[in-house]
């Protein structure tokens, strides 16, 4: 094997190094014929997203959230929230917003339940599948038994929002949080209820939103890009 097929092993010398030319990297212009890069990307778009990126914030593999129990469970209550939970809705009062890759059976109920408090929403929105709707209903009285719960909780279907009798539905409900769960019934920009959230959210840019799915995608990152937008505007990684 001669030196110039030896593997290249990761280092923390050579990743600062990565790190350093793609810092450097965004500070230059992107080759291509009239600003366009060999990939079709605009070049100022390119290099704004690329900054925006590599100046993001990293959590440290070692982080550990306060726990949040003990201040949203109401006295006498005997549930603690999951691991999980308690992260989610920790990056929820900090960011403001969630993209949250949550497996099924894991608590994504409880935060979609908790969230409102933390962030203070005074019209809150939570979108589901219809034949979650009987779930959901038993799933708030476990939880109302243990924690504080929000008071003006909204619960409406994707189906319903997916309506086009129901066009004007978030017009009418003017939710301050929106929170999707099972997030990638919201996957493809195309569709009517993925097309009236965006246009709700451009209108009222002050909406927090929150997306949480065990199968945030299927194919690609495309999938999910405009969820993390809405969700966590600037601070995206996407």
């Amino acid at each position: 094997m001669s030196a110039d097929d030896k593997p290249r092993v990761a280092t923390p010398g050579n990743v600062d190094d990565l790190i350093g030319r793609l810092r450097r990297r965004a500070k230059k212009p992107v080759g291509g014929k009239n600003g366009v890069s060999p990939l079709g990307l605009r070049k100022a778009k390119t290099v704004s997203d690329l900054g925006r990126i590599l100046a993001l914030p990293v959590r440290p593999d070692t982080f550990a959230p306060p726990d949040l129990t003990d201040r949203l469970r109401k006295p006498g209550g005997t549930m603690r929230l999951r691991e999980i939970q308690n992260r989610a809705l920790h990056e929820i009062e900090q960011a403001g917003g969630l993209l949250g890759p949550i497996g099924v059976g894991h608590g994504k109920t409880g935060v979609a339940f908790l969230a409102p408090l933390l962030l203070k929403a005074k019209r809150p929105l939570l979108l589901i599948p219809a034949k979650m709707r009987q779930q959901c209903q038993a799933d708030y009285l476990i939880w109302a038994a243990h924690f504080d719960m929000p008071q003006h909780l909204i619960v409406r279907t994707y189906e319903e929002l997916s309506s086009p009798r129901r066009s004007a539905m978030l017009t009418v409900l003017k939710p301050d949080l929106i929170i999707a769960d099972e997030a990638h019934k919201l996957r493809h920009p195309n569709t009517s209820r993925t097309r009236r959230i965006s246009r709700y959210l451009k209108e009222n840019p002050d909406t927090a939103f929150i997306a949480m799915s065990g199968t945030v995608t299927r194919k690609a990152i495309s999938d999910y890009t405009h969820l993390a937008r809405w969700a966590l505007g600037e601070r995206s990684p996407l």
